[in-house]
């Protein structure tokens, strides 16, 4: 860019260097057709003088010749008198100064003629120093549109050296860039081949929610990673048949997530917690096991998601009888108090590999359904319908026994494991 720049002011440069030659080429030629007219007319003057002057000088001649030859023969023979000696006299006068006029008009001609010439030498002087003035301007003007055009080739060069350069540069580039992918995409692919939550996943650079293939003790099994800025959740398919160890998916007990799957093919949420009074009672969330509470009642459609939040012993020994149990979901409360002391109390979501038959036997009370009418609509991320499975609820002592094919609505459901970013 600045080259660029640097030959457009050179070519003002050379323009404005032109038009100052041509302007100074036509004051020469002015001057010198001015002076050449103003010598010959001065010439043709001095001639015309010169000849007149010629002319009075031959005519007084003959008169002096002619007056002079009779005077002398009247003074010889006749003794002229002396007013035609005096008219010899004045004659003689009159030819004499004719003769100084003749004389000093010479000078002054020769004086005007030695001027002239010397003014017409000075004028061609001056006349030719300007003319070596327009060669010389003339021949650097060259000199630079030489040097342009030279600079011009080199720039032209140094482009196309650049060009090359720079497709050589933007080649290697996008070689190494090939390679440093390929390296990257490797190094992701061991991480993510050696990965056993969706915290794994993040960390060896997995930014979208997706379905992801896990390992537990080198054995695969197929998660949802629901992933956000702070954390997300973890969904085990159904179609999981080896162990899970829920606590390498997890780093967070306060919660869980429900996604159910209506019969008009939408998605809600809730988010389940222990109600107020139990806050600091952790959620018991395991893979096919309910150790510490009571077992699922339809335990031959294994394997299951447990979600225990009634242990089978209270904090103290303290009984479960006339104690005021339930359920968060959402941010509000939904109780019921326990009437008989039955320490039930849990979410379970069955795979049912073994394709058994659900026991219909139960209840549905209110507060079975309040987790559905308290839900959310999904409107983000859809999970895929391949992990939604059956699900069951038992909350005992007058509470509720609720599943899939006692809620007509929904089609099936799954929970999502929380984790967080330390």
């Amino acid at each position: 860019m600045i080259i660029s720049y640097l030959f457009v002011f050179i070519l003002i440069i050379i323009g404005s260097i032109n038009v100052f030659g041509r302007n100074v080429q036509r004051q020469v030629d002015n001057l010198e057709r001015r002076y050449e007219n103003d010598y010959v007319s001065i010439k043709e003057d001095i001639r015309d003088v010169w000849t007149n002057i010629n002319k009075l000088e031959t005519v007084c001649s003959a008169k002096a010749k002619n007056v002079s030859p009779t005077i002398a023969s009247k003074h010889v023979h006749y003794k002229s008198s002396i007013n035609e000696q005096r008219s010899f006299d004045f004659l003689s006068r009159i030819l004499q100064g004719l003769f100084d006029e003749k004389e000093f008009v010479r000078k002054s001609l020769q004086n005007v003629t030695e001027l002239i010439s010397e003014t017409h030498n000075t004028c061609m002087n001056k006349i030719s120093e300007k003319i070596k003035l327009m060669d010389n301007i003339e021949s650097r003007t060259s000199r630079c549109e030489l040097d342009i055009n030279e600079m011009q080739r080199k720039h032209d060069v140094v482009l196309q050296t650049v060009e090359r350069m720079k497709a050589k540069m933007e080649s290697e580039v996008t070689d190494l860039r090939l390679v440093i992918n390929q390296a990257l995409e490797e190094v992701m692919q061991n991480s993510l081949n050696k990965a056993t939550s969706c915290m794994d996943m993040v960390k060896a650079g997995v930014t979208s929610s997706g379905v992801y293939t896990l390992h537990y003790r080198m054995q695969p099994f197929v998660v949802y990673c629901l992933i956000s800025k702070a954390g997300g959740y973890t969904f085990i398919s159904p179609d999981t048949y080896m162990n899970v160890d829920i606590k390498t998916l997890s780093n967070d007990n306060t919660h869980v997530v429900i996604r159910h799957r209506r019969t008009n093919g939408l998605q809600y949420e809730s988010r389940i917690e222990q109600i107020t009074r139990y806050m600091s009672r952790p959620l018991s969330v395991q893979y096919n096991s309910h150790v510490g509470y009571t077992r699922v009642v339809n335990d031959k459609m294994g394997p299951y998601i447990y979600v225990g939040l009634n242990p089978l012993k209270l904090e103290n020994g303290r009984s479960q009888l006339k104690d005021r149990q339930g359920y968060k979901s959402n941010g509000k409360e939904f109780t019921f108090v326990n009437c008989d002391g039955n320490p039930n109390g849990y979410f379970a979501f069955l795979f049912n590999h073994n394709k058994a038959s659900s026991v219909r036997t139960g209840e549905s009370s209110a507060i079975s359904r309040k987790w559905i009418e308290s839900s959310t609509r999904v409107t983000g991320e859809i999970l895929p319908d391949k992990f939604m499975s059956f699900f069951e609820l038992h909350f005992g002592g007058c509470g509720a026994f609720a599943g899939t094919n006692h809620i007509n609505e929904v089609t099936g459901a799954a929970v999502g494991i929380p984790f967080h970013f330390i």
